[in-house]
């Protein structure tokens, strides 16, 4: 809810942290604009506005009534504390403002906060109401307020009109000092100690999920040579630990596949002359294989080819006794550069983040041009292309592929795990995908702590890759509804993962970093490689409740339809996928780019209204099946689904609804205008066979 606020008594503040830099201003206090006269508010009989810190967390400096704006030219807002830890910025308030429900909630980070690995740009407001970016290291001028820009496309508003100009300036400065990090030994990630926090109900059955979708680190000889068995591979391909110590190359794994063909000798000799060694990425059932190659240097040409030679020995032969030739393709001449790609984000954030409603409303006449303008549609076009070319060439065409990209991994990590999603059902699960991430992503050494600008350095290379092969996938979901078991709340989750700085997978530009963080002194013999929590540990993040919302009910649909259990629908089990790249085909990611935009809120609409009426589907089936069951005898089934009528994590389905609206932006950022709409979810669920059970006497209060 909007609240007024008025200037009132002198605000106060406490500075936790010296800056030896920072000279003490003594100044008056500065008069509060004609704008802002509007009533007080009396919080006199309230309790005090306090952070919840978190284990390693501290405080380093707070300031009282700080004006959270709901936009650039609003008026309206909430006075509260801002707090600045060394993790992130935290605004607590009275005026509390209708959130999501508990559940929906993440364990350590509130609606209110800002990480300051999320922050993407900080731009500060002058007196004169001049807006110039914020750099590290530069001194600023007297801030009215500031305007931070996150990574997961928002803009967060607060206004320092009510505070003196020394509170602003130790404020600034402290925001300057954690919000560009140039150290990575320094980082909260480092000093943080997750806590389990009190056992509630589902906790176990929580653990006992996430444990199953957990990926092996492919970090040691063992989990390589199970990826071989279940690949079952062994015959042409073996792991290697030729690069054990990273003696080889940084950037490699220290254990990978190769060819049985390639014995270590050649290995070596191959990155002496500075060959990037073939990195295998998948076998089809057919033989033919997925590899990742680097562009040679001049000097490398002769050892380039005896490494394809011996590629090509390892591809299957046909039916005559010849080996079909192995398709070798350069990804720079199809592919954007990290400059272009990084053009295109900043656009869509310009066209998607409108800083006023009027701006909204200019962009709204000329969205679809100003989305084509972007290039980020065509950019995920491409790579939705190219790997269905590469998926029916070794699908259809029987021919191996070789893919090469210049410098870092980036494409080749996108199109190794799209083709693998293409063609292996098994990838299209929550637990295939996530070991896709770690093995071509993470193991491969997709520099993450770059691309995702982690560490301040000169801000060229933070371009989000990760992020297009995100929307990638979404693309797919869409496109096959059916056909994957995660949902869209999952892959938002997990970018919101990368941009938290916290979990050992998204901290690093490589494996061999992960062994020795840039900076860390060095260890002793009996010293341990240093542990941080992992993005996989979901449990860490959410609750039981929050991550039945990572379950595609129509994946669900598909496995009852499997089971034989009815007939309902026409069984389609679609192997290989065909995704469509026409450029006019491709969706705006809404949930992702718009979910922090108020004026495209949606209450009862949207994907999640979708997402609550596929749960509504998938219940109701269950529950005939579970009547059936209990005539027969047999065990009763529960979907697993957030909306669901037995909820196995606490009470019946409509001791959620009691409380809960859903919008467009659910679960994220649920907050809505209770002038919009009126409507729960018990109005929507007043025909539904869920509630005819033993919940439908339940009063759902509104």
């Amino acid at each position: 809810m909007s609240v007024k606020m008025a200037k009132q008594g002198k605000p106060t503040s406490k500075f936790y942290l010296d800056f030896p830099q920072q000279k003490a201003e003594e100044e008056s206090e500065t008069e509060a604009d004609e704008s802002f006269s509007l009533e007080s508010m009396n919080h006199a009989n309230e309790a005090p506005l306090n952070v919840v810190l978190l284990e390693g967390e501290r405080t380093v400096y707070k300031a009282e009534k700080i004006i959270k704006l709901h936009n650039d030219t609003s008026k309206a807002g909430m006075t509260g504390n801002l707090y600045c830890t060394n993790f992130r910025l935290s605004f607590v308030t009275h005026s509390i403002e209708e959130d999501s429900d508990e559940c929906c909630r993440h364990k350590f980070i509130g609606s209110d906060d800002v990480v300051f690995s999320n922050i993407s740009a900080i731009y500060q407001v002058s007196n004169d109401k001049t807006i110039k970016k914020l750099a590290p290291n530069k001194k600023f001028a007297n801030a009215k307020g500031i305007h931070i820009h996150t990574k997961d496309v928002g803009i967060r508003y607060f206004s320092f009109e009510l505070i003196e100009k020394k509170v602003t300036s130790h404020l600034m400065n402290a925001i300057q000092k954690f919000a560009f990090q140039q150290r990575h030994d320094l980082l909260f990630a480092h000093v943080f100690s997750p806590s389990a926090g009190p056992a509630v109900n589902g906790d176990n059955e929580c653990k006992v999920m996430v444990d199953e979708w957990r990926p092996p680190t492919y970090s040691t000889r063992y989990d390589w040579d199970k990826e071989l068995l279940r690949c079952k591979i062994q015959s042409k391909w073996r792991v290697t630990s030729v690069n054990s110590g990273f003696t080889i190359s940084p950037l490699l794994p220290e254990h990978f596949i190769v060819p049985c063909t390639l014995d270590d000798e050649m290995l070596k000799h191959a990155a002496q002359h500075a060959c990037k060694l073939p990195l295998w990425c998948y076998t089809h059932d057919n033989g033919c294989f997925l590899v990742s190659l680097l562009s040679p240097t001049p000097e490398s040409v002769h050892t380039e080819k005896e490494l394809l030679q011996s590629l090509t020995q390892t591809q299957p032969s046909s039916k005559g006794g010849t080996r079909p030739s192995m398709l070798e393709f350069d990804l720079k001449k199809r592919i954007p550069s990290m400059y272009d790609l990084k053009a295109s984000f900043n656009k869509m954030f310009s066209i998607c983040s409108p800083e006023t409603v009027s701006e909204f409303h200019s962009n709204d006449n000329s969205i679809y041009s100003q989305m084509d303008s972007s290039q980020w549609l065509r950019y995920v076009a491409e790579c939705l292309k190219l790997s269905d070319e590469f998926a029916m060439s070794i699908d259809r065409d029987s021919h191996s592929v070789a893919i090469r990209e210049e410098g870092h991994a980036d494409f080749t990590c996108i199109i190794s795990s799209l083709v693998q999603m293409l063609l292996n059902e098994s990838c299209r699960t929550i637990k295939g995908f996530q070991n896709i991430v770690q093995r071509c992503w993470v193991a491969a050494g997709h520099p993450f702590c770059e691309r995702l600008g982690i560490i301040y350095t000169s801000n060229k290379n933070v371009t989000p890759v990760f992020l297009l092969f995100l929307d990638c996938v979404y693309q797919l979901t869409v496109q096959f509804p059916s056909m994957f078991e995660f949902s869209e709340i999952y892959l938002i989750s997990l970018w919101d993962s990368c941009v938290t700085g916290l979990f050992n997978e998204f901290l690093y530009n490589c494996q061999s970093e992960r062994f020795a963080p840039p900076h860390s002194p060095p260890r002793g013999p009996s010293q341990s490689v240093p542990t941080l929590p992992s993005a996989w540990s979901w449990d860490l993040q959410f609750g039981a409740d929050f991550l039945s919302l990572f379950r595609n009910p129509l994946f669900e649909l598909r496995l009852l339809q499997q089971a034989g259990s009815f007939q309902a629908i026409q069984q389609t089990r679609q192997k290989v996928l065909r995704p469509n790249f026409s450029p006019s085909q491709i969706d705006v990611w809404i949930g992702f780019f718009y979910r922090n935009s108020s004026s495209m809120q949606i209450v009862n609409g949207g994907k999640p209204a979708e997402y609550f009426q596929q749960c509504l589907l998938v219940e109701e089936i269950t529950e005939l099946q579970n009547k059936i069951a209990k005539l027969k005898q047999g065990r009763a089934r529960t979907s697993g689904l957030y909306f669901n009528a037995h909820n196995p994590t606490g009470g019946a389905m409509a001791s959620k609804l009691k409380s809960s609206y859903i919008t467009s932006t659910f679960p994220f950022n649920n907050r809505i205008n209770r002038n919009l709409s009126d409507i729960s979810l018990c109005t929507l669920l007043d025909k539904s066979l869920v509630l005819s059970g033993d919940v439908e006497d339940e009063e759902c209060i509104v």
